[in-house]
Formats: C-alpha cells, sequence, structure tokens
C-alpha cells in the first residue's frame, strides 16, 4: 500500500507538469525531477510492471532528459551571447542568441534577447545598410515569435518596435503595421511601461493626437499604481 500512494503522488506530479508544459515553458530543474520521478516510478517492487508501462516511463525517461539538454545548450549559448556582447563582438554574439532560440523556441526569452541586441546594434553602428538589415532581422524575430506564441505581448512587442524603427531608418513605412502590432501587444499586456512608451513614441510620430492622450492618460495611471 505504502508504493502505491507513493507511485500515485509521483504520477499525479508528472500530470501536473504535463498541464504546465502545455500552457508554459518547464524550467530545467522541473524536467531534472520529472525523470527522477518517472525512474522511481519504473523502480522494481513486489510485482514488476507491466511491459508497456515501463517501456512507456522509458520514453518519459529520455524525452525529459533530451528536452533538458536542449534548455542546458540554450542556457549556455545565451550566456555565451551576453559576454560577447560586453566584448562588442556584436556579429558572432546574434548568431549565439539566434542558436538559444531555436534550442529553446517556445521561452520567449530568447528571441527577446535575441531581437533587443540586433535592434541595439543597429542603432549603434554608423552604417545605415547594416542598420537597416538588423532591424529586418529583428522584424523576422517578430513575426517568428509571434508565429510561436501568438497569446505572448512579447512577440507582438518585437515586431511593433522593430517596424517602427526600421521605418524611422528609411526601410520603408510600416507604421500601420507597428501600431497594429504594439495594440496587440497592449491588449495582450497592458502592465509593462514600456509597451505604453512605445505606442506613445508612435502614436507621436504619426502626430495622432487623440491616441497620443489616450496612451499618455493610462501610461499616466498606470506609473501612479506603480507608485512612480
Amino acid at each position: 500500500p505504502a508504493r502505491r500512494h507513493a507511485s500515485a503522488a509521483l504520477a499525479a506530479a508528472l500530470l501536473g507538469l504535463f498541464v504546465q508544459a502545455k500552457f508554459n515553458s518547464v524550467p530545467l530543474a522541473a524536467l531534472a525531477l520529472a525523470a527522477v520521478f518517472a525512474g522511481s516510478l519504473a523502480s522494481p517492487g513486489p510485482k514488476p510492471l507491466p511491459r508497456r508501462i515501463s517501456l512507456s516511463i522509458a520514453v518519459l525517461c529520455a524525452a525529459a532528459v533530451f528536452v533538458s539538454g536542449r534548455i542546458f545548450l540554450a542556457d549556455l549559448f545565451q550566456m555565451r551571447a551576453v559576454a560577447l556582447m560586453n566584448d562588442g563582438r556584436f556579429d558572432q554574439a546574434l548568431l549565439r542568441y539566434r542558436s538559444s532560440a531555436r534550442l529553446n523556441p517556445v521561452d520567449t526569452l530568447y528571441r527577446n534577447s535575441w531581437a533587443g541586441s540586433a535592434i541595439a546594434y543597429a542603432q549603434g553602428t554608423k552604417d545605415p545598410l547594416l542598420s537597416i538589415r538588423l532591424l529586418e532581422e529583428a522584424v523576422r524575430i517578430g513575426r517568428e515569435t509571434t508565429a510561436w506564441r501568438p497569446a505572448s505581448a512579447t512577440g507582438h512587442k518585437i515586431l511593433g518596435v522593430s517596424l517602427s524603427l526600421l521605418s524611422a531608418h528609411g526601410g520603408g513605412d510600416h507604421l500601420r503595421e507597428a501600431e497594429e502590432a504594439l495594440d496587440r501587444a497592449l491588449n495582450l499586456d497592458w502592465t509593462q511601461p514600456e509597451l505604453l512608451e512605445n505606442r506613445l513614441k508612435l502614436a507621436r510620430l504619426r502626430r495622432d493626437a487623440p491616441v497620443e492622450r489616450e496612451v499618455a492618460s493610462r501610461l499616466d495611471r498606470l506609473k501612479s499604481l506603480s507608485g512612480d
């Protein structure tokens, strides 16, 4: 009976992890624990488990190890990219950011860092063609992020900011699409002052006085709520 109770608890923990993974990225530590739990379920007891259950648990363990390895490598590439950015080796840093995002495409953190670094590089270079190319890369990152996580504000924010900057740097007129992307981001998450500030800049750039007043008012209310 004691083993049955322990097995039931472990199975419930794994089920909860699967539900969490369906909607959000799972931390590396949680995946490591999942492998341990699955191994515990497969450990010998008074009666051997049916072959089908043992095989399922083995597959689960292998999948947990595989996913954990990808997340570990993504974090490793991310840390290396930060170091390269600090050293001024921007091209190599962007390659590392790209690798981290490819390894863990579900977590928007990696793509947000990748896009932010591309935008910072674009704004810091004196080469106008390189600036446009980097901003176009940021736009692609935004589109990919919205495709992977359409319900996350991050991808729409990346897309809106990069499109507005691309327009400002002579890469074509994308202000209407930038507005739509930032509005979608605000509909998904209105608690980020950065989103409202970017939307306010865009309204001023387009000389849209009604939207400017509305966004400025929302930003003031948000700051008052946060005590800023």
